[in-house]
């Protein structure tokens, strides 16, 4: 499954935040990293959120 990401529709993220994004996908499907529960990302997700407004 090959995905990009289109940095005019993603326009509140840094060209930084995309590639570790998609690298982070890239580790998961390559089973570099392991699963990890929904709400421990969307923590994650949150405190990135809050610290880039």
């Amino acid at each position: 499954m090959n995905q990009s990401v289109n940095p005019n529709e993603a326009n509140h993220l840094s060209e930084r935040d995309i590639e570790d994004l998609l690298q982070t996908k890239q580790d998961f499907s390559d089973g570099k990293t392991a699963a990890r529960d929904w709400e421990d990302i969307e923590n994650d997700l949150n405190k990135e959120y809050d610290k880039a407004f």
